[in-house]
């Protein structure tokens, strides 16, 4: 947590995803996927991975929450109770305390369309923690990757936990902003015709003096509008997430490294 600055955040780290390896039906696939090329199928199972599975290559990629956001936490402890016939009380026995549930309730402010592109590339990154890292289909599907949350300085120390339920809020309160650059900047459509697509700043340097776009390079011209990203100028996101510990041997988040005197005195990392 080297330079960490305190701010709310969740993280995907390299190398600590719960589905690291692929199933021989899912490269069986991508060797299908590339008209069964032996000689490419290395170089494509590696970038595939890569590009694909947190654990394969992937450094860390996180969503910080710039504006505070509020964060509950919350956790009980499982008791059975065994009381006797006519008794005056009852003998209690300790269970388990199961795992925490954290619930964030934050909001994207996009004041800019730099800021307004920060905030499509977040709430697409929420969403993809809802599903698996792969599929192949069947018991072979991969799984969502673990997430560690970190805030308010060394309060939450890289808790590892897992997304169980998201919702955005696109209010119609709101004006929306459109994103800086976008998914449909510079490249050529092909319908009838071929279209140029402007950026922000080509557009300005290419209207007329009624503030029309005028052709460049013998192209129509097409506002790119309609193909970039609109977010509300304050997007509200609420997130449940739910502790998750590993049982075979981890000293870093699994059950090994628990210490009830470092974690009662708040020095205990991931927990």
């Amino acid at each position: 947590m080297a330079g960490y600055d305190g701010k709310v955040r969740l993280i995907a780290r390299e190398g600590r995803g719960t589905d690291s390896n692929y199933t021989d039906a899912f490269y069986d696939e991508l060797e299908k996927a590339i008209k069964g090329d032996p000689s490419r199928a290395d170089a494509y199972r590696k970038s595939v991975g890569e590009s694909l599975a947190n654990g394969k290559g992937r450094k860390d990629y996180e969503v910080v929450f710039e504006a505070t956001p509020e964060i509950t936490e919350s956790g009980s402890v499982n008791y059975y109770e065994e009381s006797g016939i006519r008794a005056p009380g009852s003998v209690v026995v300790y269970m388990g305390s199961p795992a925490r549930n954290f619930s964030i309730s934050a909001k994207f402010i996009s004041r800019t369309p730099q800021e307004a592109k920060l905030t499509d590339t977040y709430i697409h990154r929420l969403k993809s923690w809802r599903q698996p890292e792969s599929f192949s289909g069947g018991i072979n599907a991969g799984v969502p990757t673990i997430l560690y949350l970190q805030g308010y300085g060394k309060m939450f120390k890289d808790i590892p936990v897992v997304m169980t339920d998201l919702s955005i809020d696109f209010s119609s309160e709101h004006d929306y902003i459109r994103t800086s650059g976008g998914r449909g900047d510079s490249q050529t459509f092909s319908r009838s015709t071929s279209v140029q697509v402007l950026d922000d700043d080509t557009l300005e340097n290419k209207r007329d003096s009624n503030g029309r776009l005028v052709k460049q390079a013998g192209l129509p011209i097409q506002n790119d509008v309609s193909l970039n990203t609109q977010v509300p100028i304050i997007t509200t996101v609420n997130i449940s997430l739910k502790e998750t510990r590993s049982t075979e041997g981890s000293y870093t988040n699994g059950f090994k490294s628990f210490d009830i005197f470092k974690f009662r005195m708040g020095r205990l990392p991931e927990w």
